[in-house]
């Protein structure tokens, strides 16, 4: 795949993420207060530019979507380590499940679930660093704020990733996109 695809690729599936961030804010009901969805599916694009383009991309990727989910969503930060942990590295760690690439190429989908269960637990605990940093709580005050939303975001992403991904799959195959 060239490299304009790749770009082209990957800004796509970036734009779906905002789009299913900014839809998720408005629905109150899954929404905390001082920021943070429940059951958010918007990092899956992110995961799917890392299993068909590698980890070098879906970090770059994630590290995109964060950077635009801080600037255009309704975000709140205690200053630059807040925007490092909660943004920044807490959805650039979503791309290292492109280290997945070969066992998504060979169908292996339930191997890549679990290493996309281990990218959210990387999330949860940058998130939880920039609860310690900036918000001034304890490790396990962070765990039990950041710890639900994370598990069932990730819970969202796999349940989805595995209805969508033999398609997604089959569809990169067959287009030369991994």
């Amino acid at each position: 795949m060239s490299r304009t695809k790749k770009i082209t690729l990957t800004a796509m599936m970036i734009s779906m993420a905002i789009v299913a961030n900014l839809i998720l804010d408005l629905i109150p009901f899954i929404q905390l207060t001082d920021g943070g969805t429940f059951f958010s599916f918007s990092l899956l694009p992110v995961v799917y530019v890392a299993l068909m383009l590698g980890p070098l991309w879906g970090v770059f990727a994630g590290f995109c979507y964060g950077l635009l989910a801080f600037l255009v969503a309704r975000s709140s930060s205690y200053g630059i380590i807040s925007i490092i942990f909660d943004y920044l590295l807490a959805s650039s760690v979503i791309g290292l499940i492109g280290f997945m690439k070969k066992q998504f190429k060979s169908g292996k989908t339930l191997i890549v679930a679990v290493g996309i269960f281990a990218c959210f637990v990387l999330r949860c605990l940058s998130k939880t660093c920039s609860s310690v940093f900036a918000y001034n709580v304890t490790f396990w005050e962070g765990i039990v704020y950041n710890g639900p939303v994370d598990l069932s975001s990730a819970a969202m992403v796999i349940v989805l990733f595995l209805l969508t991904s033999k398609k997604i799959r089959n569809y990169a195959l067959n287009n030369a996109m991994m």
